[in-house]
């Protein structure tokens, strides 16, 4: 919308690129935000817009946020405190450079899966670093208060295997999620992955243009080895088991239970995963307050990414993924 000032008194221009659906979950997060702030819905798709506004009236608030709605970057204010962006992982890249050739932006969050090409990691990071903005990557199952906790729990006994085993739980756009929830853990991201155990070729994902991948990836991080197996035509919720030497933790997130076994004790309790919804607006009251959040970085996600994708190029038949993974 043309004409819209930088900035109304100290209110923040907040900005989601993607009104889609991870796109109007992160507009319900920035609804509650604890200070008043000018929100901006980019999207091309009319309908999308309409839909994500529909959601930010369904949350409960008492900030009167104003809201805008936006065709294109174009026509975006030029200085930005904080921008989302929840496209699809194909135009990830070109929403970025077309917000970075704009506006200044201090603060960013990319959605994951990150990129599909090799390539567009470099050109990111250079984008990044030139125009000297803080970037995380919405990987949030490190600020989850069940695995934060369980971190703490394997503190004196280091996890040294993670297995997530389940039906078809979406292992080429998830399965980053578990690998971050393991760098997490161990500390490290040097990751090995072996894929000769995932089943032929490729499945029609959820999403026109996007394809899945079943079977079984094996890998080592840190020192502790992992596997992640999805099941062909199987809806079985998954499962995460974390093992250190002496302990033990199971954890159903969908049914939202938790098993921790030690020498001495075992106990079950329940727990609720967070909706992205809250996380939104615990993660920027945090990045707009303090300069800092509990998502992996740029970079630390990026070193989680390369070899995940570059596995599943392999399994495709090509040895760098100069082509893209059409996974989002």
């Amino acid at each position: 919308m043309a004409g819209v000032s930088d900035l109304v008194g100290n209110m923040n221009n907040i900005v989601v690129v993607g009104a889609g659906q991870l796109g109007s979950r992160h507009l319900q997060g920035l609804a509650k935000l604890s200070n008043e702030s000018i929100i901006h819905v980019v999207d091309p798709s009319e309908n999308s817009k309409i839909e994500a506004f529909k959601r930010i009236k369904e949350v409960s608030t008492d900030k009167v946020h104003e809201i805008l709605s936006h065709d294109s970057v174009e026509t975006l204010p030029d200085s930005i405190q904080l921008a989302i962006i929840a496209t699809t992982a194909d135009i990830r890249l070109p929403a970025l450079k077309a917000l970075c050739s704009h506006a200044s932006v201090q603060y960013l969050i990319l959605e994951k899966v990150l990129f599909q090409k090799a390539s567009d990691f470099q050109e990111a990071q250079k984008l990044i670093e030139n125009n000297a903005i803080k970037c995380w990557v919405n990987c949030p199952r490190r600020t989850y208060p069940v695995y934060c906790e369980l971190r703490e729990y394997f503190s004196t006994d280091p996890v040294t295997n993670m297995d997530v085993v389940g039906g078809e739980w979406g292992l080429g756009c998830n399965a980053i999620h578990f690998l971050d929830l393991l760098a997490f853990f161990k500390r490290k991201v040097d990751f090995e992955l072996d894929v000769s155990h995932l089943d032929t070729g490729m499945r029609t994902g959820k999403r026109e243009k996007f394809f899945e991948f079943t079977g079984c990836i094996l890998g080592e991080c840190g020192g502790a080895s992992f596997s992640l197996r999805s099941t062909f035509k199987s809806q079985a919720n998954h499962i995460i088991s974390l093992y250190g030497e002496t302990r033990f933790a199971v954890i159903d997130e969908v049914g939202g239970r938790i098993w921790k076994v030690d020498e001495n004790s075992s106990q079950s309790s329940t727990f609720d995963l967070p909706f992205q919804s809250n996380l939104t607006t615990t993660i920027a009251d945090s990045i707009l307050s303090d300069g800092t959040c509990n998502l992996p970085g740029y970079e630390e996600s990026r070193m989680v990414h390369t070899p995940f994708l570059q596995a599943l190029s392999t399994h495709l038949g090509s040895e760098l993924f100069t082509d893209s993974i059409p996974i989002t």
